[in-house]
C-alpha cells in the first residue's frame, strides 16, 4: 500500500504526508515543490541509518516492484488534479486491471476515477466514529450506503475500531466490498475475515501471514 501525492510539476510521488518534515530535514510542502527538489531528499536517514540516502518514490517506480499475480493499493491523499496523470500511468503500466486497488478518503476523487477509468476498482475511505453515549455511528450507515452509491464506489474502506457485525454485513449486503484498517491483532483479523471483509490492513504483515499459514497446515 502506498500513498500518493503530486508534486508542483506534475509528478506522482509516494509518500505518506503533504510535506516532508518526518522524512528529512528539510520541510518541504510536496505539492509545492518540484520532483527534482524532493529527489535531493534523504529520507531514509530519520528512519535508521541502514537506510541512508533513500529517495522519495515515484508511483512509476513503485509499480515496477509490483510481483505478478499480487496487488497494490494506492491511497490518492490530494484531490481531483492528480486523476488524469494517474490514469495515464496506471494504464501504461505492466500491470493487470485486476492488480490495482484504488482508496480516497475525498468521494468526489472516487467518483472522478469511476467516471474516467471504471475499469479500476476504487474504495472510499471512511474514518467512522461510534458515539460513546448514544453508540450511534458518524457519518451514519445510510450516509455511508448513500455515498458509496453516488461515488460509484467498489467499497468502502474503514477502521476496525467502533465497527459492529451489522454494519460490516449491511455493506456487503448493499452489494459494496468491505476492506478494513489497521488490524494488528490476529483475533480482530478472523473476525472480519469471517464476515466477509476483502481485505485487511495492518502494520505486522508477517504475523497474520503466519497465522494464516498455521491454520492451513
Amino acid at each position: 500500500m502506498t500513498d500518493l501525492h503530486l508534486t508542483a510539476d506534475g509528478h506522482i510521488v509516494c509518500i505518506h504526508d503533504e510535506n516532508t518534515r518526518r522524512v528529512a530535514r528539510d520541510n518541504l510542502i510536496v505539492r509545492n515543490t518540484t520532483l527534482e527538489r524532493l529527489r535531493q531528499l534523504d529520507v531514509g536517514s530519520a528512519n535508521d541509518a541502514r537506510f541512508q540516502g533513500e529517495r522519495i518514490p515515484t508511483l512509476a517506480e513503485v509499480l515496477q516492484t509490483v510481483p505478478a499475480g499480487k496487488f497494490v493499493y494506492l491511497d490518492i491523499k490530494t484531490d481531483v488534479e492528480i486523476i488524469p496523470p494517474l490514469i495515464e500511468q496506471l494504464r501504461n503500466s505492466r500491470l493487470q486491471t485486476c492488480q490495482i486497488v484504488i482508496l480516497a478518503f475525498d468521494a468526489e476523487v472516487i467518483r472522478e476515477i469511476k467516471n474516467h477509468a471504471p475499469e479500476f476498482r476504487a474504495h472510499w475511505l471512511c474514518r467512522v466514529r461510534r458515539n460513546r453515549i448514544t453508540c450511534r455511528l458518524s457519518p451514519g450507515l445510510e450516509d455511508i450506503l448513500d455515498t458509496l452509491r453516488e461515488s460509484g464506489a467498489d467499497g468502502l474502506a474503514s477502521r476496525h475500531t467502533g465497527i459492529t457485525d451489522e454494519f460490516v454485513r449491511a455493506v456487503i449486503d448493499a452489494g459494496f466490498e468491505h476492506r478494513v484498517w489497521t488490524v494488528n491483532d490476529v483475533r480482530v483479523a478472523e473476525r472480519f475475515a469471517a464476515l466477509g471483509s476483502i481485505s485487511i490492513i495492518t502494520n505486522v504483515p508477517a504475523t497474520m501471514l503466519g497465522h494464516w499459514h498455521s491454520l492451513d497446515d
